[in-house]
């Protein structure tokens, strides 16, 4: 068996991290494409988008890998005010299929939760989760999130999980370094 090369595992390393950055009106193609593809992602539509784009109440962010160029690996979106506004909601996380299982979607997490506690230094992030998408609901748990209620979604009718996690529970908590920890 071939001994792995440090060099390579370095780089990889060295770009498996990702910027954050505002959503640009021309990623919205390519955006909706990813978020077709997901059956647990409710579809918004382009001019949906659009709106949050230019609403301050709204993150709309684009996750691309560090690189010379913009590499799209996927993008969230937060609504930054909320009834009590110490809150976050994290309303989606879409990573690209190219790019899942990867541990990007850790790393979003990572930065999203810095920009949320450290930069905007809001008290709580929540957010909600279809109850058979078992794989984000593991996911949520084994970062860390806790479980707060449950409902319906009005929209489709299926049964719904809000997380939060808060500032406090984010400082204390042990970092999840990658997919392969989940």
């Amino acid at each position: 068996m071939e001994k792995p090369n440090l060099f390579e595992k370095r780089l990889e390393r060295m770009h498996n991290t990702i910027d954050l950055i505002p959503t640009k009106i021309e990623d919205i193609d390519l955006i909706m494409s990813w978020e077709s593809k997901e059956p647990n992602v409710t579809s918004w539509s382009r001019e949906k988008h659009e709106a949050t784009l230019n609403n301050p109440h709204f993150l709309h962010l684009f996750i691309s890998r560090k690189s010379i160029d913009v590499i799209p690996v996927g993008y969230s979106i937060l609504e930054k005010d909320s009834p009590d506004e110490s809150s976050v909601e994290f309303i989606r996380l879409v990573i690209s299929d190219e790019y899942k299982n990867k541990g990007y979607g850790v790393l979003a997490f990572e930065d999203i939760w810095d920009l949320v506690f450290n930069k905007l230094k809001y008290s709580r992030i929540w957010h909600d989760v279809f109850v058979e998408n078992e794989k984000a609901v593991k996911l949520y748990e084994k970062l860390g999130y806790k479980k707060f209620k449950t409902s319906i979604d009005p929209t489709s009718g299926r049964d719904l999980i809000f997380y939060e996690m808060s500032s406090n529970d984010y400082f204390s908590r042990g970092k999840v370094d990658s997919a392969s920890d989940i």
